[in-house]
């Protein structure tokens, strides 16, 4: 049976533009909404030098998984936002060792490979503040919430600099948790909530910016909430890369249950391109945008399932069971995912407190 959901997401698959660069797909389109087997061309790596602990096999394609050594005697990772990594570094905030519990600090560990490299180094005090993160390229940028404003701070590898607050008290503020920068671009997304003084309701409105020379530029706006009936209930902004981006609206279920979070490609003049579903599983765990692929992972009654989806035509590629209780399922339960570079990706499994490198 199809339900509404899968029938919107089917219908919006057909709206992709040309494939990204580095994307071809020489194999006849599998059924949308389907796992196919299309032939992706990724971008080259490195040769790893470890052996890898299993594979999420998709298509003719296997996503080796590595195990980072020693990270789980160094590294605990609360949420998908108190952590990034660029291809030299990690990056997460923990309790600086004191009387104060919470009073956190920012460390850099660097890594080659699947090591850990040398002892994590502080970078900034954070205060009573936890922070997120996004990279672009080699530098990562944090916010420090400083009421009633969010300040924009980065690391661009040398040092570190505070810039300017985010919103401003005309009535537009922005959450730290609904702005993003894009991969290996200058874009910038954010979510505002704007506050119309004759009518005094606020709206959601997602603008589009530039950050150059440590200041982000004036946004644009892209688009209202209200422009899109798929945007109902709780939305927010993901990911980004130099031509997307990617949001998501969660819906309550009637039955009171985990909440649907759908995601959404959207391009630069604000249209929406294709959809990223659930596939009917239990709860959603965590995602994250790679160079060919949308990648979410999503829970089961038993273990958790990899949804993989080619972003040059938005077809489901592939859905990977982890943790299942079958022979050959990696043992691994993703709590958050982070991409490195290209369809390089770093994941924690909370059980284990370890990090993984998975290749895809």
């Amino acid at each position: 049976m199809i339900t509404r959901k899968k029938a919107l997401a089917m219908a919006l698959a057909g709206l992709f533009l040309l494939p990204l660069s580095g994307c071809t797909n020489d194999s006849a389109t599998p059924e949308a909404g389907k796992p196919g087997a299309a032939k992706i061309e990724v971008p080259s790596r490195p040769t790893r030098e470890s052996e890898p602990m299993g594979a999420l096999k998709f298509g003719d394609h296997e996503a080796k998984i590595y195990t980072f050594k020693g990270s789980g005697d160094t590294i605990l990772v609360g949420s998908d936002r108190t952590f990034s990594a660029t291809p030299e570094a990690l990056y997460y905030t923990r309790d600086n060792p004191g009387e104060n519990p919470r009073d956190y600090v920012l460390f850099r560990q660097e890594y080659k490979g699947e090591a850990l490299v040398g002892e994590p180094q502080p970078l900034d005090h954070l205060g009573k503040h936890n922070t997120w993160f996004q990279t672009s390229g080699n530098t990562v940028f944090y916010q420090v919430n400083e009421s009633p404003l969010t300040k924009l701070s980065w690391y661009d590898g040398k040092s570190v600099q505070h810039g300017e607050q985010l919103g401003d008290n005309s009535g537009k503020s922005v959450s730290k948790m609904d702005f993003v920068i894009a991969r290996e671009s200058n874009d910038a997304y954010y979510l505002s909530s704007v506050l119309d003084k004759e009518t005094k309701i606020r709206h959601n409105i997602v603008y589009h910016s530039t950050f150059a020379d440590g200041k982000l530029s004036e946004g644009e706006k892209l688009f209202e909430q209200s422009d899109h009936p798929e945007f109902e209930g709780t939305f927010r902004v993901r990911f980004a890369d130099k031509d997307r981006l990617i949001v998501s609206a969660e819906k309550k279920k009637e039955d009171k249950g985990s909440p649907i979070i759908t995601f959404y490609e959207i391009d630069k003049q604000g249209n929406i391109l294709g959809t990223y579903d659930d596939g009917d599983n239990t709860a959603f765990s965590c995602a994250t945008l790679t160079t060919n692929y949308f990648i979410r992972v999503d829970s089961r009654k038993k273990g958790q399932v990899f949804r993989i989806f080619d972003r040059s035509n938005g077809q489901l590629i592939a859905e990977v069971p982890v943790y299942d209780g079958s022979a050959d399922a990696p043992k691994l339960m993703a709590k958050c995912l982070w991409t490195v570079t290209g369809n390089d990706v770093i994941a924690y499994d909370e059980g284990q407190k370890k990090l993984y490198r998975i290749d895809f």
